[in-house]
């Protein structure tokens, strides 16, 4: 009676290895059928975006076309990026849009990161402060690219400004940086 329970036993088990290592072998061949195809791929003007709250600690960045694992997005979760190409890809027949990603603090620090992940910050309003360290730090009467390069509505925020450090007033019309012509300077 022993030797027969000892068989059964034996061939349960047998059997039930055998089952869970077709299982496993089935779930491996099933994950690398997930096939990959670059739709399109075009450069960006240079965008800073941040990472937003992501709930999963498993999210990554990855390399081209998605083979390799870059980096955690949870260990960069405050830093921002800098992003200069899109890649749109088809993963088993759904289309997903990524973005390649620089990190501003440490530049070796690339990949590619889904686009649900960023959101892209914005600049702060200027200060009155702060315009006038932009214009003592650059030459006399000669604004720099920092100061020529500022949006529209901080000119006409501080048109006055503008007029009194650069001496526009018996020399131009008011409002000279606001309405200057956009030729090679911008």
């Amino acid at each position: 009676m022993k030797f027969r329970n000892k068989t059964i036993l034996l061939l349960l088990l047998s059997t039930s290895v055998g089952i869970s290592t077709i299982n496993i072998k089935a779930s491996i061949t099933v994950a690398a059928k997930r096939r990959i195809a670059v739709v399109s791929r075009h450069r960006m003007r240079p965008t800073t975006y941040k990472l937003k709250r992501i709930k999963s600690k498993n999210t990554y960045a990855y390399s081209a076309r998605l083979t390799q694992k870059k980096f955690r997005l949870a260990t960069y979760s405050n830093k921002s990026f800098n992003v200069t190409h899109q890649e749109k890809l088809r993963v088993n027949g759904k289309y997903r849009i990524y973005y390649f990603a620089k990190n501003l603090a440490k530049p070796n620090v690339t990949g590619w990161i889904w686009r649900g992940y960023l959101t892209k910050t914005t600049p702060g309003p200027l200060s009155k402060t702060a315009l006038n360290r932009l214009i003592a730090s650059s030459p006399d009467l000669d604004p720099n690219n920092k100061i020529l390069k500022l949006n529209p509505n901080v000119y006409r925020q501080f048109a006055k400004t503008f007029d009194k450090q650069y001496n526009v007033g018996n020399f131009a019309f008011p409002g000279l940086f606001f309405s200057r012509p956009c030729n090679h300077l911008c």
